[in-house]
């Protein structure tokens, strides 16, 4: 993994079709062990709760009259009952996260328009294909969670977690839970470079410096090297998909004429600049 990333970011900019920039294989052993799961823990739950209300009414029957009335044994008789939801949640949960674990992610290109972003995944009983497409904005990654550590041959590795995440901001969407994609390290990012889905997705204060060096190795033919924020924030990838949406506009005439290079080198200039810009105003 080597390389300046706007010029990695630029060169997906002129893409004319749309292009795969994250694919993870769920295989079919990991979706029979989750519904198998899901299938005991509900089997177990219901068969938990049908003894501890067969249970509870047998002590109901042999209790005396003043015990009856008594609220204290009434919750230790049909209280256990209760932790039949136990179970039965963490059945819910494994069903959940299949459904909401990310096999494929595409970046659509835009003509004068905010590039999109197209997530598909499967369903968790039916295992069919759903696909969603959002303007690249509306897609932001977990606060919780960093994409890029610097660790594996994609710079996504991570001993602490096995996924990453994005969310969802569409105003469109109304249950929270549909707000959440669980995207498998293992899976494979585009020219194998975990910068890049960081630089779309943004990033917080547990982002690793992925930019500082290419923001330095730009400019360092003027003579003037600086250093910004080790972080790729919300305002940063904003200023980035803009760029790549102003590169995209013309790109059929852009990028294939004898200027390419220049317009790749005016593309990176003009994010590292207006990024500088914006976080020395603050």
């Amino acid at each position: 993994m080597a390389g300046n990333v706007f010029k990695l970011l630029s060169e997906l900019a002129a893409r004319d079709a749309p292009q795969v920039i994250y694919s993870y294989k769920l295989r079919p052993l990991y979706r029979a062990g989750a519904l198998s799961l899901s299938t005991v823990l509900v089997v177990y739950s219901l068969s938990f709760a049908d003894v501890s209300k067969l249970s509870a009414s047998l002590q109901y029957k042999i209790a005396d009259g003043e015990e009856k009335k008594d609220a204290l044994f009434l919750m230790k008789a049909y209280g256990p009952i209760g932790m039949a939801l136990i179970p039965l949640s963490i059945s819910l949960g494994s069903l959940f996260v299949l459904s909401r674990t990310v096999t494929r992610v595409k970046y659509i290109p835009q003509v004068q328009q905010i590039p999109k972003c197209e997530i598909t995944r499967t369903s968790a009983l039916l295992g069919r294909e759903i696909t969603v497409t959002r303007p690249m904005s509306d897609i932001v990654r977990s606060s919780n969670v960093r994409i890029y550590t610097g660790k594996g041959p994609q710079g996504i590795d991570d001993k602490a977690s096995f996924s990453f995440y994005l969310k969802d901001l569409s105003p469109t969407l109304k249950t929270p839970l549909n707000r959440l994609y669980i995207l498998p390290r293992s899976g494979t990012v585009w020219k194998s470079d975990g910068r890049v889905l960081s630089a779309l997705f943004g990033g917080n204060g547990k982002d690793q410096n992925i930019l500082s060096n290419d923001v330095d190795e730009t400019n360092q033919s003027g003579g003037n090297k600086s250093r910004m924020e080790e972080t790729i924030n919300a305002t940063q990838k904003n200023i980035i998909v803009q760029e790549m949406m102003k590169l995209n506009a013309n790109n059929k005439v852009k990028f294939h004429n004898k200027n390419k290079k220049d317009i790749q080198t005016n593309l990176i200039k003009n994010i590292v600049n207006n990024t500088q810009t914006k976080s020395n105003n603050k």
